[in-house]
């Protein structure tokens, strides 16, 4: 099949966005009071916390409410509560050091100029903050590889929302359900989003997970290079 637009994913497909989440993670935890010790165990419970917190936001709940309570939830786990202002604060902490991660996943950039120089349309279809992910691609110069971004908090919903996908089509008049694929690492809402809007999907999983789910990708690739061969 011949695709002519291209929807990738940002983070943890282009952007090393698990190197700058720990950084971040162990930084603002550090600055508030949380020991060298802990900090694995506090670490553990903030991505239980943060998986919550997005299966909401992908279910179509308030976004920035639900951000800023991660650090509260957390806290509150930890039978350390801190009031809703202190838990807004940490989240801005953390926010500014993820606007600064600018990890690119080694071979990225070499994968955007290869489907470049096929005259392919590429296209950012990533969910987060809209200033975090417009700085980041700002300051590694992969933005000049798009054609456009679109952006969750921008387009007002997230992936796997079919909603976010629709402004993408309206966009592109002649994008359609057979020549357009989305590539990203997420099952949940990179696949189940291009699974809802009828369009194939290449699932990047390099790590080589097991996939349980009931969502199933057209594609898998454990490198840029199977990537390239689906679609070159």
């Amino acid at each position: 099949m011949s695709y002519q637009y291209v929807i990738l994913d940002l983070d943890d497909t282009l952007l090393d966005f698990k190197k700058g989440e720990a950084e971040g993670l162990s930084r603002v935890l550090k600055n508030h009071g949380v020991a060298d010790d802990e900090l694995p165990h506090v670490v553990s419970i903030y991505h239980q916390v943060n998986r919550t917190v997005w299966t909401e936001i992908e279910q179509g709940s308030d976004r920035k409410m639900l951000l800023n309570q991660r650090f509260t939830r957390l806290f509150k786990q930890l039978g350390r509560p801190v009031d809703d202002l202190l838990g807004s604060q940490i989240e801005s902490d953390y926010r500014a050091f993820l606007n600064n991660n600018y990890a690119i996943i080694e071979g990225a950039r070499q994968l955007l100029e290869r489907l470049s120089a096929k005259n392919l349309t590429l296209i950012a279809g990533t969910n987060g903050s809209q200033e975090t992910q417009e700085n980041r691609l700002k300051h590694t110069q992969l933005g000049q590889y798009f054609d456009s971004v679109f952006i969750s908090e921008a387009v007002g919903y997230a992936k796997p929302s079919k909603k976010f996908y629709q402004p993408i089509f309206k966009h592109y008049p002649k994008m359609d359900h057979n020549n357009a694929i989305m590539i990203g690492d997420s099952l949940n809402s990179d696949i189940a989003g291009a699974h809802n809007s009828a369009i194939d999907s290449i699932w990047f999983n390099p790590s080589g997970m097991e996939n349980t789910s009931l969502v199933k990708p057209k594609f898998v690739a454990k490198t840029y290079n199977d990537i390239l061969s689906i679609l070159v």
